[in-house]
């Protein structure tokens, strides 16, 4: 029978297998889905920035005048923490605009997604249209946020710094900064890194 510390530095040396194996399988996964890239808004200062990494909050603002897309209201496809049990298996559509990707729809199923755009991928998302008012008073932009369980970017304290002082000082419709997105065959969501004034900063695992 095998002595307890033996024992116990084959179960530490499996466990860092698995863990090298699930590492190696989603950095391939990563490298071979579809790479797009999505707006980021600032959110919560208290919640922004924390330790080394960066809340990745996909949203953008609707063009003046743009309704909701297709599929997308606050009762059904809503944001966490209020999203429900039920549309946590959503199926987003995306489309190219202005180069990059921007919501064209949701549904419950991937094939009804299809219909509303080229490339769908699990997740949800909320849109808060734009509310009318008076021709003297300036009325805020719609809004659409995105949910693709992607929340964090792991990146050095200055790096960090410097992408909150652009999320914050980007003027309404700039996408100075970008998430780069891998969708992969399975329809998940993969976070690559950003794109902030054009440099990208990816993540290396390996």
């Amino acid at each position: 029978m095998l002595k307890a510390p033996i024992r116990i530095l084959i179960v530490a040396t499996l466990c860092a297998l698995a863990l090298v194996g699930l590492v190696v399988r989603e950095t391939m996964a990563r490298s071979q889905g579809t790479e797009v890239l999505l707006a980021m808004q600032a959110v919560d200062p208290r919640a922004l920035l924390s330790g080394h990494y960066v809340i990745v909050a996909l949203s953008e603002n609707l063009p003046d005048g743009a309704q909701c897309p297709s599929g997308v209201d606050g009762e059904t496809f809503l944001p966490p923490p209020l999203r429900s049990v039920q549309t946590g298996n959503a199926w987003v559509a995306l489309k190219q605009h202005g180069g990059a990707h921007t919501l064209a729809g949701a549904a419950a199923s991937r094939q009804e997604a299809l219909s509303f755009g080229p490339l769908v991928v699990r997740g949800t998302a909320s849109c808060m249209a734009a509310v009318p008012t008076p021709d003297a008073v300036a009325s805020p932009p719609g809004i659409v946020r995105l949910d693709l369980g992607i929340d964090r970017f792991h990146i050095n304290q200055s790096d960090a710094q410097r992408i909150e002082r652009v999320l914050r000082t980007q003027n309404v419709g700039e996408r100075r900064i970008l998430a780069i997105v891998s969708v992969g065959q399975d329809g998940r969501a993969r976070l690559k890194g950003l794109q902030v004034d054009g440099e990208r900063l990816e993540l290396n695992w390996l």
